[in-house]
């Protein structure tokens, strides 16, 4: 772990301590939200990760049929160890169009899609924990307390260097992408490109079992 890494996460640290609201505030504009289910490792007992099934859009609010924006539809997992620091994982499902998925997360994280990268079928960050079981405040910030049903995870990419903010809610069954700071923009779009870059292939959505 680099010191600027350690450092981050002392003050975190402090920061649930003393009950700050100050985590992964999200708002229509600085967040991108997608629907997420467990597909395996749920529980602390089982698999030493949990990996999530995430889909981009959301499926529309009363209805059972899957997201599309222009008429794509994004499909990816996302992995992480049950540590409260550690490595984890984001990988695009086959036949996933991520296109508006890239997009979007350009205009959310205030970050340009590069034209060119060097794709990657899995992308591995650094990740630490900040909370369990938060509260969503209207605002959109969040809050401690244990009574909420929010993970709140701080990613680090490019070289550690680079940060924004993975939230998810099992029990809604969703997830968000938030802004950490717009100076790291370019930077993480550099590397979420990596993984999420629309393959020549991509031709539809299909979930593995």
């Amino acid at each position: 772990m680099s010191k600027a890494l350690k450092i981050v996460v002392l003050a975190a640290i402090v920061g649930v301590a003393l009950g700050v609201e100050a985590f992964a505030g999200a708002t229509n504009t600085n967040a991108v939200v997608f629907d997420v289910k467990v597909v395996t490792g749920g529980s602390r007992w089982g698999p030493p990760q949990t990996t999530w099934l995430a889909r981009y859009p959301p499926t529309p609010k009363g209805s059972g049929v899957a997201g599309k924006k222009d008429g794509k539809t994004a499909q990816f997992r996302i992995a992480l160890p049950h540590k409260a620091l550690g490595s984890g994982t984001f990988s695009r499902e086959e036949k996933s169009d991520t296109s508006v998925l890239l997009r979007d997360l350009g205009k959310a994280l205030r970050g340009r899609v590069p034209e060119k990268v060097d794709q990657v079928d899995e992308l591995t960050v650094t990740f630490y924990v900040l909370g369990d079981k938060m509260t969503k405040t209207e605002k959109g910030s969040f809050k401690g307390g244990g009574k909420g049903d929010w993970l709140l995870v701080k990613m680090f990419v490019f070289h550690d260097e680079a940060e924004f903010y993975l939230n998810i809610n099992e029990k809604t069954g969703k997830g968000e992408f938030a802004l950490k700071d717009p100076d790291y923009g370019d930077r993480v779009l550099k590397e979420l490109a990596k993984v999420f870059s629309p393959s020549a292939d991509a031709s539809g959505s299909e979930e593995k079992p």
